[in-house]
């Protein structure tokens, strides 16, 4: 899994969920701290070794890495954004939260205007 900040409490909520369901898979994180070499030099490093899949939080110019992994047969998923190509599933959240209703607004609704 590779993300790219360890201290953002986003990802530490992902990890943990991540590792909870992960079953028989051990999860190898790698911290990349929003810097495109390390990120490259990471998944340099993971491709000839026996992983079945990649979990990213994918970076800015990020598509042509991700397309060779998908075209050499890796499974990858993509946690907070997408990206354009290649087709690869994307998990995210929903970020925006409704507004809570205003005095104004639930006078209204129990007015009848809705």
């Amino acid at each position: 899994m590779s993300i790219p900040d360890i201290q953002n409490s986003f990802y530490v909520d992902v990890i943990r969920e991540i590792e909870q369901h992960a079953n028989d898979y051990a999860v190898v994180i790698r911290n990349f701290s929003q810097n495109e070499e390390r990120e490259k030099l990471y998944m340099a490093i993971l491709r000839p070794e026996w992983v079945d899949g990649f979990i990213v939080a994918p970076f800015y110019g990020m598509e042509a890495y991700v397309e060779e992994l998908v075209q050499d047969g890796f499974a990858v998923v993509c946690i907070d954004r997408g990206l354009t190509k290649p087709d690869v599933d994307v998990v995210k959240v929903q970020d925006i939260q409704p507004l809570p209703m205003s005095t104004a607004d639930i006078c209204l609704f129990r007015n009848g205007y809705h």
